[in-house]
């Protein structure tokens, strides 16, 4: 998909929400930041966990209301949208979140 004009990037994946339980939730916010701040790599925590990486970018924060996580990302580039993508799933996996890479398409 495309992003807005005023975006330096052009391509995104869709805000999508994964169910999980408020307890869930916060253990894999907790886990992936610990991940991600360990890899030293540009990251905000203020509202979750948003990391700048050279393709583009992609964050994960808790839904205020559902249960859910809320998951977004953005790239310059088709490849940079996959590798993103790829990480992504990787750390959602790693907290043992099931979420295959075909519900990032």
């Amino acid at each position: 998909m495309s992003a807005s004009s005023h975006s330096p990037y052009s391509l995104y994946i869709p805000e999508l929400h994964i169910r999980c339980s408020n307890d869930k939730k916060l253990f894999a916010l907790s886990h992936i930041a610990q991940d991600i701040m360990a890899q030293t790599r540009p990251t905000s925590i203020l509202s979750g966990v948003h990391v700048i990486m050279e393709d583009g970018w992609w964050m994960v924060r808790a839904d205020d209301h559902d249960p859910a996580l809320i998951v977004r990302a953005q790239a310059s580039s088709e490849a940079g949208l996959a590798h993103l993508k790829r990480t992504l799933a990787n750390h959602l996996d790693r907290v043992c979140l099931d979420f295959p890479l075909s519900h990032l398409d």
